[in-house]
């Protein structure tokens, strides 16, 4: 037997055996495409969930973009348009019942100066629970010097002819005032006439250049001729300290609201009900 023959035939035998199965290499390359297509599409959407998710919590947190502030409003802020009053009478009236002690005001006379603004005046009845006296309150724009003027004590009362002078009254004197805000001017108890009427007063200069005077009687002043002065009481209600508290009280402005209402007979000061 031929060797180199039986070589040749044993190769071909061999080689017929291997013959790979071309449908199965097939089939399975398809199956391995689908599983990567698979893959790739489950990343692509856990992808955009993660972006969907950070999206809603930038909104939770109110983590925005900073927006451009609102346009200023052009229309003007409203104002006060209200403008001061010069003091009349009945404003003096409404601050003067709200300064005094417990009682009643009543038979209020109010003056004003010719020009607005100049001067203002009130005179009042006021009664503590005793008896009726009068009260006299004047404010001017413009000092008149009487406050600066030498203390006489026969100011504000009668002239000293034919005092009589009521037992227990205080004694006539006059003395000079200053006080650190630059207030000057005196404090007087006047003589008595001759029905025992007298006053206890202050009359200051302030440091805007006003006056203010402040004058209460131990009785009914006459402001009439058919109306005669006469005292009801030895002392007027009001001591020295307390006028002087009120006259420099920073309630009284020469442009102060004019109060008309409280201008009426009969008003009560503050915890008189």
């Amino acid at each position: 037997m031929d060797l180199e023959h039986d070589l040749s035939r044993m190769l071909e035998e061999s080689v017929v055996g291997l013959t790979p199965p071309l449908p199965a290499i097939l089939a399975e390359a398809d199956r391995r495409g689908r599983r990567l297509r698979r893959r790739r599409r489950l990343q692509i959407a856990a992808a955009t969930v993660a972006v969907a998710a950070l999206a809603g919590t930038v909104a939770a947190f109110g983590l925005r973009p900073v927006a451009a502030p609102p346009a200023a409003d052009p229309r003007p802020a409203p104002s006060d348009s209200r403008e001061p009053t010069p003091v009349t009478g009945a404003g003096l009236l409404a601050v003067l019942t709200e300064l005094l002690p417990d009682g009643r005001i009543s038979q209020p006379v109010p003056a004003q100066g010719e020009e607005p603004g100049e001067f203002a005046g009130l005179t009042v009845d006021y009664d503590d629970g005793l008896s009726p006296v009068t009260v006299e309150l004047s404010l001017h724009a413009r000092a008149t010097g009487a406050a600066s003027a030498p203390c006489r004590p026969g100011i504000g009362g009668g002239n000293g002819n034919g005092e009589q002078r009521p037992y227990g009254a205080e004694p006539a004197r006059c003395n000079t005032v200053g006080f650190p805000d630059g207030s000057t001017g005196w404090s007087t108890v006047s003589t008595a006439d001759a029905n025992g009427l007298y006053s206890d007063s202050v009359d200051l200069t302030r440091p805007d250049g006003s006056e203010l005077l402040i004058r209460v009687y131990n009785g009914r002043h006459g402001l009439s001729g058919d109306e005669e002065s006469r005292s009801v009481r030895s002392r007027p209600p009001l001591t020295s300290d307390q006028l002087t508290a009120l006259a420099r009280s920073p309630r009284w402005r020469f442009q102060v609201p004019d109060r008309p209402t409280a201008a009426v007979p009969g008003t009560p000061s503050p915890g008189n009900s």
